[in-house]
């Protein structure tokens, strides 16, 4: 889960995601809204539809 500032996520999202799945990890959430970030899978936001998160994160897991 990434949480910052959108200046630092402008900055540095896409670096930090691609270091974050180059050491493992499966899915990388970041906090705030959706843009234009590389590697990063979901966003979760106030306002945000979590069960279609959930959902989506359960689908790219394989979980049924």
């Amino acid at each position: 889960m990434l949480c910052s500032s959108d200046a630092l996520y402008e900055e540095r999202a896409e670096a930090v995601a691609g270091q974050l799945k180059a050491a493992g990890a499966a899915q990388v959430f970041l906090a705030g809204r959706p843009g234009n970030h590389p590697g990063v899978d979901s966003y979760v936001f106030a306002g945000c539809d979590a069960v279609a998160v959930l959902s989506a994160t359960l689908d790219r897991m394989g979980v049924s």
